[in-house]
């Protein structure tokens, strides 16, 4: 996929922040999705798991994967949700992104360096998509770890 460009002039303005709040809003509702696919998984895997028998092993293991790539996608919501507020704060005043970046920078210390505008923005973007593939995928491993576990039971 080709990377979208924006224009400096387009990003600054007050109604593309609304717009990428919009969009990152739907970060609390892929986290519920995700914790629902992982507490499936989960249940599955403890309510049908026999070990004696080799498919109950093979769903066993991708329900586990499922269950790791939902952590994985927690941590993704939890990050789109936070990118969210932050920039709810920077369109309060984009210009002040030195303020924003110090402030930013107490609490994450791997936030080394001031960012641009469309750095953030592509970045955003990048982690809102993987975070719906990530998703995706769970809920597939999910459904197909379970189908195999259920199969397995004699």
């Amino acid at each position: 996929m080709a990377e979208k460009k924006l224009e400096k002039s387009v990003i600054e303005n007050p109604v593309a922040g609304k717009v990428i709040g919009a969009f990152l809003s739907v970060a609390p509702k892929i986290m519920l999705v995700s914790l629902v696919a992982f507490a499936t998984s989960v249940l599955a895997f403890n309510f049908f798991f026999n070990p004696g028998v080799v498919l109950d092993i093979f769903g066993a293991c991708v329900l586990g994967l499922a269950s790791a790539i939902g952590l994985w996608t927690l941590f993704l919501s939890v990050h789109l949700f936070v990118e969210g507020k932050l920039f709810e704060v920077l369109y309060e005043n984009p210009k002040d992104t030195k303020s924003f970046d110090d402030a930013v920078k107490f609490f994450w210390q791997v936030h080394r360096k001031n960012h641009s505008l469309q750095s953030r923005w592509e970045g955003t973007r990048r982690i809102y998509f993987e975070t719906i593939t990530f998703c995706v995928i769970q809920w597939a491993l999910t459904l197909i770890g379970f189908a195999i576990v259920a199969v397995g039971i004699e």
